[in-house]
């Protein structure tokens, strides 16, 4: 599989952000309080 440059240059930053100890992706920033079926409720 080759990587087109734009993908090399995203996961070089993924990299960085992860060294520097930054989660790119908190999602526990945002507890799940509600199921889709109250919302629709």
């Amino acid at each position: 599989m080759q990587l087109s440059e734009q993908e090399i240059v995203r996961r070089d930053k993924l990299d960085k952000l992860r060294a520097l100890g930054i989660d790119p992706y908190p999602a526990a920033l945002y507890p799940v309080d509600h199921k889709s079926y109250e919302i629709n409720a």
